[in-house]
């Protein structure tokens, strides 16, 4: 049951984005996890970007500096919802 979740008892829900127009952005950071050759981690840290290819453009820009970082983690706040499998009577 990936992505489902037991939201009651008999209840499944999928845990989808939230992507209402009311709701905040979501927003995407990335942190470099490359290590120099004397074994120091860059950790060398985005700005928040609230699109997945702004967050590419910052990883391009990074590897031209520092062409052997190629490792990252990107820590994402997006917005979620629960959404039944069926709506509760």
């Amino acid at each position: 049951m990936t992505g489902s979740v037991p939201a009651r008892p008999g209840v499944l829900a999928k845990l989808v984005p939230d992507t209402r127009s009311d709701v905040q952005s979501p927003a995407y950071t990335l942190v470099c996890q490359s290590e120099s050759e004397d074994g120091i981690r860059c950790g060398d840290v985005s700005v928040d970007f609230n699109d997945l290819e702004q967050v590419q453009g910052w990883v391009c820009v990074h590897m031209m500096r520092y062409p052997d970082h190629r490792s990252f983690r990107m820590i994402a706040d997006v917005p979620m919802v629960a959404v039944p499998e069926v709506e509760p009577e």
